[in-house]
């Protein structure tokens, strides 16, 4: 698990973080293993709501919790 507590913005890292998920992907990391886990920001915020949507065009949001 990885885990990251900030408010949701690319200032703030969200944009990496999403970032190194695909990067534990492209590696092979097995999907049951790795989850990362974002604490912060109002889900309604665009920048959460851009990488949610990032996050299911690349099949990891099961993987990636914001």
């Amino acid at each position: 698990m990885v885990g990251a507590v900030a408010t949701a913005s690319h200032r703030k890292g969200l944009d990496l973080f999403v970032l190194l998920a695909r990067m534990l992907q492209d590696r092979g990391a097995p999907a049951r293993d790795a989850h990362l886990v974002w604490v912060g920001g109002d889900p309604a915020d665009l920048p959460i709501a851009e990488a949610r949507a990032d996050l299911r065009r690349s099949g990891l949001d099961q993987q990636v919790h914001l």
